[in-house]
């Protein structure tokens, strides 16, 4: 073999490396932008939110409904993606909890709350998604924004059968890998 074979046999294995390896990165880059991407445009959107003035004196507007995906389903979140959205403050469901009436509707599964204008939003049974299964109770659970920490603030309405439309309302701790609804504030 002559020095000029030797030397396009070493190229040409040069060049299949070089080539490999370009692939491999724009295959690479390409699906980081695409899953990127992917998960920016996943999230839900809430522009359609219906908004009720409850008359309450901060004016905070409470969503008439839980945050609902394009096929109308209860959207179920852990905190950190919760997060991302307008939801309630401790300060906005305390002052939710103060200044309305409960009233539970347990054959129907909801709880109603009645602003001081007499206008109401519902908080129908939801349940949860505990890190392995969906907890059917009888409950009305959602996320409150919430500091540092493993446990989140957190909504959870219970009632007792024996006094029929007087819920509960709780504030608790939960841990942020659950999944929980959310409703929005504005």
């Amino acid at each position: 073999m002559d020095i000029q074979e030797i030397a396009n046999s070493y190229a040409e294995g040069k060049v299949n490396e070089a080539i490999t390896k370009a692939i491999a990165q724009a295959y690479l880059d390409g699906y980081k932008d695409g899953y990127k991407s992917g998960k920016e445009n996943a999230k839900i959107e809430c522009n359609d939110a219906e908004f009720v003035d409850l008359g309450l004196p901060s004016g905070t507007l409470w969503a008439s409904d839980y945050l609902k995906d394009i096929e109308g389903k209860v959207c179920y979140l852990p905190y950190m993606e919760a997060k991302e959205y307008p939801i309630p403050s401790i300060e906005q469901w305390k002052e939710l909890e103060k200044y309305c009436q409960w009233i539970g509707r347990y054959d129907k599964h909801t709880i109603d709350c009645v602003g001081p204008n007499g206008k109401v939003i519902s908080f129908l049974f939801t349940g949860y998604f505990s890190s392995t299964k969906k907890e059917e109770k009888q409950f009305v659970y959602l996320w409150l924004l919430s500091k540092d920490g493993d446990k989140k603030n957190s909504v959870y309405i219970d009632y007792d059968e024996n006094k029929p439309g007087d819920p509960f309302l709780n504030l608790e701790k939960s841990f942020c890998g659950f999944k929980l609804p959310i409703r929005l504030v504005r």
